[in-house]
């Protein structure tokens, strides 16, 4: 793959790598080429895939061709905490190569870093009024977004206790405490739904390490 194009970012090719390997463990022998294989053998007359389209059939090929695999979706986390260049290479690599039949890729990150991200690997594109064409580029990209808010103080409160309540309590009594924190969110409960004093009214008896290590009540 690296013979592809040498501009790619080396993350990007092992990430493109990663896929491959991932969708099954004959994934490999099916893109092998012919004369690739010639060449582990000893012959030099081996000749890499060069060309996008003939790698992206390959790759829809071996998507296809696995049984008992309805899809392969990807996740990218973090799109976001990489540089410019590597946030376009990614993009680019998926819509080149990877954007197949039976595949899906589901990428993390802040919407509007990306969008920097773009307009500074394309400073010399620019819309009528000046504006930079990361938001365009994403709207051909992406074919949902899922935006997801912010939590709320209270929320963090109490996601942050029900994670130490999962590290602290057995699962029997973790089980009850989330059971009352979903009933307390469906209720409509703006504020925070579990800490140590909801965890003291559904078990009686707190752990003394929970209690230390929770937000007051």
């Amino acid at each position: 793959m690296q013979a592809m194009d040498p501009s790619i970012d080396p993350q990007v090719l092992d990430m493109s790598k990663a896929v491959v390997n991932a969708a099954a463990g004959e994934a490999n022998k099916l893109l092998e080429d012919p004369k690739t294989k010639q060449a582990a053998s000893g012959n030099d007359t081996a000749e890499a895939i060069i060309d996008a389209g003939r790698f992206r059939a390959e790759f829809a090929k071996v998507v296809t061709t696995l049984e008992d695999v309805d899809a392969v979706v990807v996740f990218i986390d973090d799109l976001d905490r990489c540089l410019p260049e590597t946030v376009v290479d990614t993009f680019e690599a998926i819509r080149l190569f990877l954007n197949t039949p039976k595949t899906a890729y589901v990428l993390a990150a802040a919407q509007a870093v990306v969008e920097s991200a773009i307009d500074s690997r394309y400073p010399q594109l620019r819309r009528p009024d000046g504006a930079g064409i990361g938001a365009d580029y994403l709207e051909k990209m992406l074919q949902l977004k899922v935006a997801i808010p912010p939590l709320s103080a209270p929320e963090a409160d109490t996601y942050v206790n029900l994670l130490l309540a999962e590290l602290r309590l057995d699962d029997e009594q973790f089980a009850k405490v989330l059971d009352e924190t979903r009933r307390r969110r469906e209720a409509g409960n703006l504020q925070v739904a579990f800490n140590v004093g909801v965890a003291g009214a559904i078990l009686g008896d707190v752990p003394a390490d929970l209690r230390r290590s929770s937000t007051p009540c």
